[in-house]
């Protein structure tokens, strides 16, 4: 049974990621939530920043994800979160 919910996730971050990739600030969200709801905090950061430049609430949904967070884990989500958008203003 377990398994089946896991593959669910697998398969959600997939098509989640594929949109976010494309810059929808709706795929970063949900990316953001899919990790969040896995403790990923790092990755869910990532992308909720990444979201923020475009909506209040993902930027609130970080906050809120940062306070399960270290400060070391902070600072990695936050150059991830720097190196895509760089990356992404190049395309």
């Amino acid at each position: 049974l377990g398994l089946g919910v896991l593959q669910d996730y697998k398969e959600a971050i997939r098509w989640f990621k594929l949109s976010a990739e494309r810059d929808s600030g709706a795929g970063q969200v949900a990316l953001g939530e899919m990790y969040e709801t896995l403790q990923e905090y790092t990755k869910s950061h990532k992308w909720y920043n990444i979201a923020g430049r475009k909506t209040e609430m993902a930027r609130k949904q970080r906050d809120i994800v940062e306070k399960e967070m270290t400060p070391t884990q902070i600072l990695k989500a936050q150059k991830l979160a720097k190196e895509w958008i760089e990356e992404h203003k190049k395309k």
